[in-house]
């Protein structure tokens, strides 16, 4: 679905950009069991799904796979409703201008698809509310652990996130060459700017 999407979108440069956002970790949890794969199947056919019914809102088949890849997001963890408000928000932000507004509100099965979206963030946020899940705490308390203690070791803990991110294998035990994670970040970067 993530690369039909892709390809309606922009064409074969969609495609591409599309397995690109689909690191060889990605694709690893794809086949695994394993509820990661799930997420990232579901995150990216909605962040595509987001903008293929944003520029054709009527079309019901792109309906239905944003209100399951969207419920699929928002009951994934406890945090996912906030991480799908905030691609409903940023897909919202970048593309809708007034005449897309009006062309989505117009439009039956673009409403259907948000409001199961939307009703599948706030049952899940009231799921974890009910249960406790906000309140588990991995980890030990750190007191001395300040904003700028934990700014500099997330900084120095990219390295290992972005080898994670693109090529780390098995029980973490097997990953591609340090440098070619970089090579994976230096490529989205141009995509990005390209885009922007």
């Amino acid at each position: 679905l993530t690369i039909g999407f892709a390809s309606r979108l922009a064409g074969r440069a969609g495609v591409a950009v599309a397995l690109l956002g689909l690191t060889p970790t990605a694709v690893w949890l794809l086949g695994s069991v394993n509820p990661n794969g799930i997420e990232i199947a579901a995150a990216s056919t909605l962040w595509l799904g987001l903008l293929v019914l944003v520029d054709r809102p009527d079309s019901r088949a792109t309906a239905v796979v944003v209100a399951t890849a969207g419920t699929a997001v928002a009951w994934a963890r406890p945090f996912s409703p906030l991480i799908t408000l905030g691609m409903l928000a940023a897909v919202g932000l970048l593309t809708l201008d007034r005449r897309r507004v009006r062309a989505l509100w117009r439009s039956r099965p673009a409403r259907v698809a948000v409001a199961v979206v939307a009703g599948a963030i706030l049952t899940s946020l009231a799921w974890s509310v009910t249960v406790g899940a906000f309140d588990t705490f991995i980890g030990r308390p750190d007191p001395s652990l300040t904003p700028g203690v934990a700014a500099m070791r997330s900084w120095l803990s990219t390295q290992d996130r972005l080898e994670q991110m693109v090529g780390r294998f098995g029980l973490l035990d097997i990953s591609l060459p340090a440098p070619s994670a970089w090579l994976w970040a230096a490529a989205l970067g141009v995509v990005v700017l390209v885009v922007m």
